[in-house]
């Protein structure tokens, strides 16, 4: 018998399209094979659904044949929540009221998981500003559980910091006195190692920065929680400096931004969301689209961006410290797969 994993009522078997289909006359939940999902929903779901499934903890609920937890799977998209549960040992899904209709014509929850070009576009519309400009985009945002609090709240204080200086016209005068500059790393006792992070030398300096730390930061605050995002933040700050001091011990040049500690976020990021969906702008024959692709694609893009960097920087050119943000990145990497590792497993 099997039984409703959320009222326990027993499912009464139903001949649906595709095959049957478990339904529980209580709640309108319904349990269904992989087999019959297939043929109603496709099998590019399939493999989606089994995909996103395949490093998930099993946490969900009770299968309706084995009673042993599922893995769950979200394909919600922006603020909706599209939860279902797979069975790996008995390959049943189960579907919530309504959740099973809107699978019934392939493509309707979620996106694909490979590379692709969507002929849509970005999603939301204030998305295309960012992706002509070159910027990547989410093109599906992962749905929050708390509000980003100390993202916003760092990304205000960078941003006062620069209007204040702006306004004063003391932008310049405050690069020189409180920027880390390698060959004098201890003056102001220190303190320049800190304060470089908030500082920038120009407009598109401070907006690529801030557009990064708050398209990923706030998925990243999410998931490791205020304390231990500030100090990935802090960590990948202080390493990428100190890389950058390593290769250039002598330097007299002030080196500011935020770019080391951001790119230890969106290495986070990436790892911890490898499958969440990012897009880059393409004009393909006088159309718009939309390149999408997995964020662990993208982080590997942006890391050979980055190393191409490192290698002019070490030539002398630029003055852009890549080095910096390679080492932000290594360090987002390193704490995304400990922390990945330190998770319990729980078998289904």
């Amino acid at each position: 018998m099997l039984a409703c994993p959320n009222c326990r009522h027993r499912l009464a078997r139903v001949a649906y399209e595709g095959g049957a289909v478990y339904a529980c006359a209580r709640c309108a939940g319904r349990a269904v094979g992989v087999g019959p999902l297939a043929k109603v929903a496709g099998g590019d779901f399939i493999k989606r659904l089994r995909y996103k499934t395949i490093g998930a903890l099993a946490t969900g609920r009770a299968c309706p044949q084995c009673g042993r937890a599922m893995r769950t799977a979200d394909f919600g998209q922006g603020r909706e929540t599209v939860e279902l549960d797979l069975c790996r040992s008995c390959h049943l899904v189960w579907f919530d009221p309504s959740e099973y209709e809107a699978v019934r014509a392939p493509g309707e929850i979620g996106s694909g998981e490979g590379l692709s070009v969507d002929l849509g576009g970005a999603g939301e519309g204030w998305k295309w500003i960012p992706a002509i400009l070159g910027m990547p985009i989410e093109v599906s945002a992962n749905r929050l559980g708390r509000v980003p609090l100390v993202t916003w709240g760092i990304a205000s204080m960078v941003a006062i910091v620069f209007f204040w200086l702006l306004a004063e016209e003391r932008l310049a005068a405050a690069i020189a006195e409180w920027g880390l500059i390698p060959a004098k790393w201890a003056r102001n006792n220190g303190l320049t190692v800190v304060t470089c992070f908030f500082l920038h030398a120009g407009w598109l300096h401070l907006l690529g920065n801030l557009y990064f730390f708050l398209i990923f930061g706030d998925n990243v605050e999410d998931r490791l929680g205020a304390a231990r995002f500030v100090l990935l933040l802090a960590g990948a700050h202080l390493v990428g400096v100190a890389a950058h001091a390593a290769l250039e011990p002598d330097s007299a040049a002030p080196l500011v931004g935020a770019s080391a500690g951001i790119s230890g976020v969106i290495a986070y990021y990436a790892v911890a969301f490898p499958r969440a969906r990012i897009g880059l702008f393409l004009w393909v024959f006088s159309l718009f689209r939309i390149l999408r692709m997995p964020a662990i694609l993208a982080l590997v893009l942006y890391a050979g961006l980055q190393l191409f960097g490192a290698w002019r920087q070490v030539q002398g050119f630029g003055s852009v410290s890549y080095v910096a943000h390679l080492g932000g990145m290594a360090l987002g990497v390193v704490v995304a797969l400990w922390v990945r590792l330190k998770r319990p497993s729980v078998s289904p």
